[in-house]
């Protein structure tokens, strides 16, 4: 029928209260029976892990706050049926190599693929292919630079790299139907975005990219469709929390794909969850 739909959810927070208040309480759920209804109709369900799971508490030398949770924070979103995690973000190195080495394994113990970061520049810059319904979607997903990206001497993220990223859109394009960009970048708290990052989605859009969703700044915003690319500039958070109400809210991304058309949307919000 060469049609399919991939929902995108943002942040999903797993450190400090949520990490305390999800041992408190096992069975809670995230979603409530309407929105799973509404999120059960989805292909492919995505949502970004923001830290590093892992037992280990041996951080990387950075500066910042440090993020980390443990496995039962998953169980929260076990309902949703969540298949792809993002974790291409500013923390995936937070707890060095050990943390991606645990989260990877531990994802894959909840039937959660992790894209968009690993041990090597070629693991975390890999691309993940979805092949459904007869149609052809690459997933590609970059973290804005910090202590946090991949190199040659230890693991991270897949890097937001103007040129790079562009030879990777253009690349995956020949095989590909459909491109989808996912992209952990923005000003913390702030719900605009900065002049050149605008220009550089733009310019991503320009080399394929079929549609473009940000996050990371915790606070939601705008969004443009350039040319047929709609262009999500900051979705804001799945779940963290805290006493900040920005931190509260949010918005998933339903993308409707058909062969041979412009990819469609809605936009669905998120549920705010107590301090």
């Amino acid at each position: 029928m060469n049609k399919c739909n991939l929902l995108i959810a943002g942040d999903y927070h797993i450190y400090g209260r949520f990490d305390e208040f999800i041992s408190r309480n096992p069975n809670h759920n995230l979603f409530k029976n309407e929105l799973l209804e509404k999120i059960s109709g989805y292909d492919i369900r995505i949502f970004n892990l923001e830290d590093p799971i892992t037992n280990s508490r041996i951080g990387c030398i950075k500066s910042g706050p440090y993020g980390v949770g443990s496995e039962r924070c998953l169980d929260a979103l076990d309902s949703a049926k969540f298949q792809i995690a993002t974790f291409s973000t500013n923390h995936t190195y937070d707890m060095k190599n050990q943390g991606i080495i645990d989260t990877i394994a531990i994802c894959k113990k909840h039937n959660i693929d992790l894209i968009g970061a690993g041990l090597t520049p070629q693991e975390a810059g890999k691309p993940y292919l979805i092949d459904i319904n007869g149609i052809r979607i690459t997933l590609l997903n970059y973290s804005r630079i910090e202590f946090n990206c991949v190199n040659n001497q230890h693991g991270g993220a897949n890097p937001l790299n103007t040129i790079s990223n562009y030879k990777e859109i253009q690349k995956t394009k020949q095989c590909s139907d459909f491109v989808i960009v996912i992209v952990h970048e923005g000003i913390d708290v702030f719900n605009l975005p900065y002049p050149r990052l605008i220009d550089r989605m733009r310019f991503y859009a320009e080399a394929g990219a079929d549609a473009i969703i940000l996050h990371h700044s915790q606070a939601f915003s705008g969004y443009e469709v350039y040319g047929n690319v709609p262009i999500f500039y900051g979705i804001g958070n799945l779940l963290h929390l805290t006493n900040m109400p920005y931190d509260k809210t949010g918005y998933m991304v339903g993308l409707s794909i058909e062969k041979g058309n412009p990819i469609k949307f809605e936009i669905i919000y998120t549920p705010k969850h107590g301090s």
